[in-house]
């Protein structure tokens, strides 16, 4: 494995990470996400 393949198995994996939290955070009533601090197309 290449580091290119690497740093996008590591994205996959934080995008994926990410995903989950804010569904999480959805879930609970009365939460504002801050929606600036979310990684938004960075590729």
């Amino acid at each position: 494995m290449n580091i290119e393949n690497l740093k996008t198995k590591a994205e996959a994996d934080i995008s994926e990470y990410i995903t989950k939290k804010i569904i999480e955070l959805k879930k609970r009533p009365g939460k504002k996400l801050p929606v600036f601090s979310l990684p938004h197309g960075k590729k």
